[in-house]
């Protein structure tokens, strides 16, 4: 019944409020609905067995209204997109009050070149006292959502191109010994396509639902767009603004026949501006592509290709060489890179890569803590790939 809810074009109870045009909560800002659109363990006050001991198994008078009298292309399935016009309000409003302990913030460059991919970097960190909740920090789970002030002053909800299902097992304890946690994610393409097409300054916001319902919402984020100065400037914009690019980016990598011209179209970018700072990026997408499987359905099977070690060895080599991103895909481009090298047989400059990956970091100055991990996480990637090894 609740799946069907939003078949119908219905929105979770504590949701109502990102509808075109927005609806009002209900109680406990929706929490407090007995509606099949609520979560049983979110509803307050008195979670679960409250709301078992009291849910009548119907929808809300406000939601039988929709169903049976809203207007035609509202209700039928296919027909006006699911919340159409939703953030065309700020959505992302601040709790009256947050007992929650958790903080949420979201950092960026300072500013990106036209077509660069928009990567910002969250952090979800415990503001006090010890708290435990899930994992869960990727918008691509939808857990966290991302809300995108574009510089005209309209607003839109990223949307993941693919949605992530997960689970409840990955707890996280936030304390003393582990602070915080991070997550680096996209977010210049999804499911309505590009988000930053022209320059000027945006404003990025977020919300985590936390294990608990809690709602923490970051404060806004500035992300710059620049201007393109140069002829090739231009050049790589449009190369780097196309459709299927931007789904290359949000798949890091793929040899779909469907995403074909957005693959000529970054090997263009290479050949003709390799030197241009961009060009990271489309290397980045091309070499962690190529270091691993790709596996197609076919209608004579399923077809393997198998890692191309080589090539991923030469693209995500000059990835990290050139620098230029983010510090959690830095790290996760090196992770690939030890693995290609491994796979060509050279343990040795596999290890290597993960020692130059801890120096690169200490370098920088991260945390003591953060620093922490990335030394445990090289050491683990060194024991895998070792166990690997023929």
């Amino acid at each position: 019944m609740h799946e069907l809810g939003h078949a119908f074009n219905l929105l979770h109870s504590w949701e109502k409020n990102l509808a075109g045009p927005p609806q009002p909560l209900g109680p406990e800002g929706g929490f407090g609905d007995l509606s099949w659109m609520n979560y049983a363990w979110n509803y307050r006050p008195g979670g679960e067995p409250a709301y078992w001991a009291a849910f009548p198994f119907q929808f809300t008078d406000a939601e039988l209204v929709h169903l049976r009298h809203g207007f035609y292309r509202d209700v039928a399935m296919g027909a006006n997109a699911f919340g159409r016009g939703a953030a065309e309000i700020d959505p992302f409003e601040r709790p009256v009050e947050d007992h929650s302990g958790l903080r949420l913030e979201l950092r960026a460059k300072e500013s990106f070149e036209l077509g660069e991919p928009v990567v910002v970097e969250l952090k979800l960190s415990c503001a006090g006292e010890p708290v435990t909740t899930h994992g869960h920090l990727h918008p691509d789970t939808e857990f966290t959502q991302v809300s995108i002030t574009r510089p005209d002053g309209s607003t839109v909800l990223y949307r993941p191109m693919m949605r992530h299902c997960v689970d409840g097992s990955t707890d996280v304890r936030l304390d003393a010994g582990n602070p915080a946690m991070y997550r680096s994610a996209y977010v210049g393409h999804g499911r309505d396509g590009h988000y930053f097409q022209q320059p000027g300054e945006y404003q990025v916001r977020a919300r985590y639902i936390a294990a608990d319902g809690s709602r923490i919402v970051s404060p806004a984020c500035p992300v710059r767009v620049r201007l393109p100065v140069s002829r090739a400037d231009h050049e790589v914009a449009e190369l780097m603004l196309g459709e299927q690019q931007g789904k290359l980016f949000s798949l890091l990598g793929s040899d779909a026949p469907e995403l074909r011209a957005g693959n000529l179209a970054l090997d263009e970018l290479i050949n003709r501006h390799g030197g241009h700072p961009l060009a990271v990026y489309a290397r980045l997408v091309k070499g962690l592509n190529a270091e691993r499987e790709f596996k197609e359905l076919t209608p004579g099977g399923l077809r393997v290709r198998p890692p191309d070690p080589k090539q991923g060895i030469e693209h995500l080599g000059q990835v990290v060489r050139a620098g230029g991103i983010d510090n959690i895909t830095l790290n996760l481009a090196m992770r690939r890179l030890a693995r290609a090298e491994a796979r060509q047989g050279d343990l040795v400059r596999a290890n290597a890569v993960m020692d130059a990956m801890v120096a690169m970091f200490q370098a920088k100055g991260v945390n003591p803590i953060v620093m922490g991990q990335i030394r445990r996480q090289a050491e683990l990637t060194k024991s895998a790939l070792s166990a690997e090894a023929p």
